[in-house]
């Protein structure tokens, strides 16, 4: 377990899928038991969400579990880092070029 937060877990792991395919390094949103349907709801709207993105450094959606509890969002891990990683390093370097010229 990496991290527990109020209405979900979180875990890492690796998807291994069609043979041919390497495997893929994933992070695990796993929906408590006792949420309610709200938080449920939100849960599965936040996936909605992530389907529709398509950037290199945004976790991409592998999958939802849906049809048995706990319902488990499957979500690729950047392999350059996460988002948040990213514009810290380009924000450190516009700062430093910006301070050094």
């Amino acid at each position: 377990m990496q991290h527990t937060g109020a209405i979900f877990d979180v875990c890492h792991g690796r998807l291994e899928q069609e043979p041919y395919r390497a495997p893929v390094s994933v992070s695990l949103s796993v929906l408590h038991e006792l949420t309610s349907d709200a938080e449920r709801l939100e849960f599965l709207a936040t996936a909605g969400k992530m389907a529709r993105l398509s950037c290199a450094n945004v976790e991409r959606l592998e999958g939802i579990v849906t049809r048995q509890t706990p319902h488990i969002i499957v979500k690729e891990l950047p392999s350059n880092g996460t988002l948040l990683d990213f514009i810290r390093v380009r924000f450190i370097t516009i700062v430093s070029y910006s301070m050094l010229g």
